[in-house]
């Protein structure tokens, strides 16, 4: 037990010396267990003091506390209090500071926070097939009793495992993903953020297409193509023909080579190599047939414009000579036509005059008289309108005059006119 404090102090006007009493201070923490955002109270006491109401002054981890102070000093009163108010107190008598009382502990308790995620090895790149370990780390009071793992990917989220560390011990590219962790303790949760495990590999599946073998013709167009997975991507394909197993020779750059006219000496082994910041890896071989067409097929290849041209030729021929043989028959219809409209026969009835004198008084005809028989064909022209000139109806008669100049002897000679009429039967019915 602590020794009673004396000390002696002279009343003014007074030589004698008076002698106060000071039992030992103590600091209560009211309620003992206090958690984040509760109230508490501190307070200081002592069990005897001849002093009638001493003042009392704090300290916090050694540092003087000149707030949350009620009257008298002897109380420190939080409504709220904080983490940032935990620590050490201890109390004294203004006045005589150099005796303390003992200090004690105010812990509050609060849930995780701060919660993150680190890798070990820290920083660069995370390579396949490399020993990795990821560790959860928070802040709580009292200490995390519980810390779980969890993955996602794409919108899928796995529970993975459990505990402060999570390792692989050799990390595989399907290991890929985010990663977040929850640690508990009795107050509360907290989760991190998600940290992003991105496995570096060199380029694998490399393979050269087509694949195994093409076959082209000489002359013909091929193109090879690389492709392969690869983290982070391929920055550098590569082509190279190989001679034998162990002599090949560099061709082109780029991820497809192209072989624009095949020639024999195009015929070989190719294959492909692609390139990362991680490492280079080549493909399979494919082997390309290099075949020289067929005679048949060159005659064809030569002869194949020739036969286009003569068969549109002969179709042209054949286009024009069948629209003239439909015109000219289109004609030869009409025609035949027409003159089955035509064809009736005009007789005309003309009668002599008599050459002798006798006779030039008009003797009957019919004494040995030469009659004169003429057939005439006559052609109907059309007007405008189609119609037939001179179709005015079936019973029309035409009339012809001609003239006759008749020689009689050298004594009487006389000029007779004629009048020879000819009916005409009107041919359109």
């Amino acid at each position: 037990m602590q020794k009673p404090v004396k000390w002696r102090r002279t009343k003014p006007k007074q030589k004698a010396w008076a002698v106060y009493t000071l039992s030992a201070l103590q600091v209560k923490i009211r309620p003992t267990t206090v958690t984040e955002g509760q109230s508490v109270t501190l307070t200081c006491t002592t069990s005897t003091c001849s002093l009638s109401s001493p003042s009392y002054i704090w300290y916090k981890n050694s540092l003087p506390v000149s707030t949350k102070l009620t009257p008298g000093n002897n109380t420190l009163f939080f409504s709220a209090v904080h983490i940032a108010d935990a620590g050490r107190y201890v109390c004294a008598v203004e006045g005589h500071e150099d005796h303390l009382s003992r200090a004690v502990t105010l812990s509050v308790r609060y849930a995780p926070r701060n919660t993150s995620i680190s890798v070990t090895p820290p920083g660069g790149d995370i390579l396949e097939g490399s020993s990795v370990t990821l560790t959860c780390g928070s802040d709580a009071n009292p200490l995390v009793h519980n810390y779980t793992w969890y993955r996602r990917t794409g919108d899928e989220t796995l529970q993975i495992g459990s505990g402060q560390n999570y390792s692989f011990a050799r990390i595989h590219s399907k290991c890929s993903g985010h990663y977040y962790c929850l640690a508990k303790n009795d107050v509360g949760s907290d989760q991190s953020l998600s940290l992003l495990v991105d496995v570096k590999y060199a380029p694998r599946n490399i393979t050269a297409l087509p694949s195994p073998s093409v076959t082209i013709m000489e002359g013909a167009s091929v193109t090879l193509t690389c492709n392969s997975d690869a983290n982070p991507p391929v920055h550098n394909y590569t082509w190279y023909k190989k001679y034998s197993s162990t002599e090949s020779s560099l061709i082109v750059s780029g991820q497809k080579y192209s072989i624009s006219h095949a020639r024999p000496v195009h015929r070989g082994w190719y294959y492909c190599k692609a390139e990362n910041k991680v490492g280079a890896t080549a493909s399979t071989t494919l082997h390309v047939h290099v075949h020289k067409p067929p005679l048949w097929g060159s005659i064809g290849a030569l002869l194949a414009p020739i036969l286009i041209l003569m068969a549109g030729t002969v179709a042209v021929c054949l286009s024009v000579c069948w629209r003239n043989t439909e015109t000219i028959a289109a004609e030869d219809d009409s025609m035949t036509h027409s003159e089955k409209e035509d064809s009736g026969p005009i007789y005309c009835n003309i009668s002599a005059m008599p050459t002798a004198p006798g006779n030039a008084s008009g003797a009957d005809a019919g004494d040995g008289d030469d009659v004169q028989y003429a057939t005439v064909r006559f052609t109907h022209s059309t007007t405008q309108d189609g119609t037939p000139q001179g179709c005015a109806s079936e019973d029309d008669v035409e009339y012809a005059t001609v003239n006759f100049s008749v020689l009689t002897t050298t004594d009487a000679r006389s000029e007779e006119e004629s009048v020879i009429y000819s009916n005409q039967q009107n041919a359109y019915k």
